[in-house]
């Protein structure tokens, strides 16, 4: 059985006529991005533990509004997958137009909606659950493997990446830089870092347990740097598009194959955002080695220490300057 079970459930979290007063029209759909999207999101166990307490009628406070975050992305996910059926009707002889059908400009403005809608949805599911991953409630779900699904990689979440480089916040550009971030962490971050210092950090952010000075070098230096060059690289790629300071994806190409999607800044401009953020990427993993070199130690960063990454900075140059005729020397 589906996270949702009722209309009046589904029209809590999208607009649909009063026409439809059985769920069985859709339930197709929303089995498919259950299955596709929402148990991945959440990881099996959770979305496991939240379904049978959901069945079982049994939720508490906290899971009951999870469970309404959840829902929402679902119903307007789904409401998008189901669409396209809406829009025909299926006999054993044709598959004709449905009577009264809306103008295509006005199917896409809907999906764009929808699809906005959903997966910012998503977004939010997922930073409920790192604020309550240690809730009882939370745990209770699916123990400490409740929010694994979100530490992949060194930048999480839409709401990380936006601190250091604007997407608006959206779980759908997020989720579509990913295969960039999957390719620029490696290439960009191990060089500078080591190769057991790299896996060191994926761990403990894997874990949850990020050091205090770990945790330093992520928000000022590695954050920055990965968000600034997978931003060179998307704003580059026509599934991306670039407005003022904020990369998104494509949506009227997403939800629009005939579509040209919208009318992009000039080459020139584009040229430079692409040079500014790379440059800015080099400057912040550059910040990174620097600061490295010169607090690393024995006992801190003491796996870089060891690495033969580490070099040792610069003794402080001593200048002597003195005056003729004079016992008096001045160090700088």
């Amino acid at each position: 059985m589906a996270l949702i079970k009722t209309t009046e459930e589904f029209r809590a979290h999208v607009s649909v006529n009063k026409s439809i007063d059985r769920l069985d029209a859709i339930m197709a759909d929303i089995l498919l991005v259950e299955r596709d999207l929402i148990k991945r999101h959440l990881g099996p166990e959770l979305y496991q533990g939240l379904h049978e307490k959901y069945n079982a009628g049994t939720l508490t406070e906290k899971q009951q509004e999870l469970l309404h975050l959840v829902q929402y992305a679902l119903a307007n996910l789904a409401m998008v997958s189901y669409m396209a059926l809406s829009q025909v009707q299926i006999s054993a002889g044709a598959i004709t137009k449905s009577d009264k059908s809306a103008y295509r400009y006005q199917v896409r403005e809907l999906k764009l909606n929808l699809v906005t809608k959903g997966y910012n949805g998503l977004e939010a599911v997922l930073e409920f659950l790192e604020e309550y991953k240690n809730d009882e409630n939370i745990t209770e779900l699916a123990g400490n493997s409740a929010v694994v699904v979100t530490r992949d990689f060194f930048v999480n979440s839409a709401r990380e990446f936006s601190q250091h480089y604007n997407i608006n916040d959206s779980r759908l550009t997020y989720l579509s830089l990913q295969s960039i971030i999957r390719k620029v962490e490696p290439f960009a971050l191990e060089p500078v870092l080591g190769e057991e210092f790299f896996y060191q950090l994926r761990s403990e952010l894997k874990a949850g347990q990020v050091s205090e000075e770990n945790q330093l070098l992520l928000e000022r230096y590695i954050r920055p740097a990965v968000a600034h060059l997978v931003a060179a690289k998307a704003i580059a790629e026509r599934s991306f598009k670039f407005s003022g300071d904020t990369i998104s994806l494509n949506l009227e190409e997403l939800v629009d194959d005939s579509s040209q999607g919208a009318e992009t800044d000039n080459e020139k401009l584009l040229l430079k955002k692409i040079e500014q953020a790379y440059t800015d990427g080099n400057t912040f993993l550059n910040k990174l080695r620097d600061y490295l070199n010169k607090h690393a130690s024995a006992e801190k960063y003491a796996i870089y220490f060891g690495s033969d990454r580490y070099t040792a900075p610069d003794a402080t140059q001593v200048v002597f300057r003195n005056q003729p005729n004079t016992k008096v020397f001045a160090f700088i």
